[in-house]
């Protein structure tokens, strides 16, 4: 599942994001907004799951993790809903997400093959933030067109700042950075 997309089309899906996880306040889904990494770290503190546990929930389910809270859960009619009634009902959800997702790659000026080159390059650059131990990966957004790359979000550190742009400079197919990450504390609200 293409997290790119889903960002694009975030507002129309949150009503599903939100009957799927009720955990996840108004808050949370403007500051998910889409993007893989907040949904994971939310996904991490609202349901206590150790991030191995979250990814690997996600990898399972196609890009979308199944809601632990989910199980045992009543139907409409007040019976318990079986784990095959749950299936079908994520399974469903899945592909209406999916195709949703699908049709809305339809309307891009871009062609396929940049599509999914900016859509590797994309993938790459968020795998070497994650497997970086100085960079805080869940705080840094990543976005590709046509080969040239943008970081927002905000570090710490310029240390973090510079390096996560080195990661994204030194990645295949990438021809540009525009680092847009800003440096310190969010001031207090």
């Amino acid at each position: 599942m293409n997290w790119d997309q889903i960002e694009g089309k975030w507002h129309q899906l949150k009503g599903k994001v939100r009957e799927q996880w009720g955990k996840f306040t108004d808050d949370d889904l403007d500051f998910i907004a889409g993007k893989r990494d907040q949904f994971l770290g939310r996904l991490q503190e609202r349901y206590g799951l150790a991030r191995a546990e979250a990814e690997r929930q996600m990898k399972a389910n196609g890009g979308v993790a199944e809601n632990p809270h989910h199980v045992g859960e009543r139907s409409k009619g007040g019976e318990k809903m079986t784990s095959l009634q749950q299936a079908v009902r994520i399974t469903v959800s899945l592909l209406a997400l999916v195709a949703l997702v699908g049709l809305s790659a339809c309307r891009s000026t871009q062609p396929v093959s940049t599509q999914f080159d900016d859509n590797v390059i994309t993938s790459k650059v968020k795998s070497k933030l994650i497997a970086d131990p100085q960079v805080k990966a869940f705080d840094i957004s990543v976005t590709t067109n046509e080969g040239i790359v943008t970081l927002t979000g905000r570090v710490k550190e310029q240390l973090q700042r510079t390096e996560a742009e080195k990661l994204a400079r030194d990645t295949a197919g990438v021809k540009g950075v525009t680092n847009l990450i800003k440096v310190g504390e969010l001031p207090p609200q």
